[in-house]
């Protein structure tokens, strides 16, 4: 503990907007929740605790451009997980670099990574005229006596780039081997009649609801753009699951990437790790 406030107040006079709480495990009615600065539950393998990190900062910079003076705004906006009874960091940096060996690190070595992630971000870069961003947002979801699930949430924006870009992803971390575990729908659920009707009408409504007449009555199975719904990535949601339709869209359809149905919805034909999100599911 006293670790942890040396690292803090070491942060704080360095001027870093920086963040670190300690939340341990609650359980109720068979679900799981994170509770902060204190526990009453352990998970599978004496999994005890987790440590949640932040780290914010903006940087206003001037540059000389043709036209004169330029001011830009960069800002880095990034989160972590680390569990200490395993040694392992849950997130990403936007340097891809510093994404290794987050499987086996400390907490010190974890802080140092976002910290020089951070540092790299704002280096001083000369075509980066009119500021740039990157917010990494990963949040816990769902979790099991033997499973955390996980979405990210990544946007960002390059100086010069007409719009700012975004992705979305899910994960699991299966705490019995330590091991990240990434899915696709087909993973998840029962391929029937019963399932094709009802993801074939949710989807149908989804795009009228969005005007997008060209895509709502599409065989959302297999068609013209290769489109599978089985085989697109999931992410896990708080009370849904989102299925990616990145495919099927232009870049100016970004909105309608995030499609979600609910745990309660694909209960009947949850197979696999979707069956311990729908177990308490009434």
């Amino acid at each position: 503990m006293l670790k942890i406030l040396i690292l803090m107040l070491f942060f704080i006079f360095n001027l870093y907007a920086y963040e670190i709480k300690n939340y341990g495990f609650s359980v109720k009615n068979g679900n799981y929740y994170l509770i902060e600065n204190q526990k009453d539950q352990c998970l599978i393998n004496n999994i005890c605790s987790i440590n949640y990190i932040k780290l914010t900062k903006e940087l206003e910079v001037e540059n000389l451009t043709p036209q004169g003076k330029v001011k830009a705004l960069n800002s880095y906006n990034n989160n972590l997980f680390f569990i200490p009874d395993l040694n392992i960091t849950l997130g990403s940096f936007e340097n891809q670099k510093f994404n290794k060996d987050l499987n086996s690190i400390t907490l010190d070595k974890s802080l140092e990574k976002i910290l020089q992630d951070e540092d790299n971000f704002f280096k001083k870069d000369f075509l980066n005229v009119y500021g740039k961003d990157f917010n990494n947002t990963l949040k816990i979801t769902y979790i099991t006596k033997d499973m955390m699930f996980f979405d990210n949430f990544v946007s960002y924006s390059y100086s010069f780039a007409a719009h700012p870009s975004f992705y979305e992803s899910g994960f699991a971390l299966d705490l019995k081997n330590k091991k990240i575990k990434t899915y696709i729908l087909k993973d998840l659920v029962k391929n029937n009649i019963a399932f094709k009707k009802l993801i074939t009408k949710k989807l149908k409504n989804y795009f009228e609801i969005h005007k997008r007449y060209d895509l709502a009555n599409l065989d959302f199975f297999k068609n013209n753009y290769n489109f599978n719904i089985l085989e697109q990535d999931v992410s896990f949601k708080e009370d849904s699951l989102y299925i990616n339709l990145r495919i099927l869209l232009a870049e100016v359809g970004r909105n309608l990437d995030f499609f979600k149905i609910s745990y309660k919805d694909l209960k009947p034909f949850a197979k696999g790790d979707l069956v311990k999100i729908t177990n308490n599911i009434k």
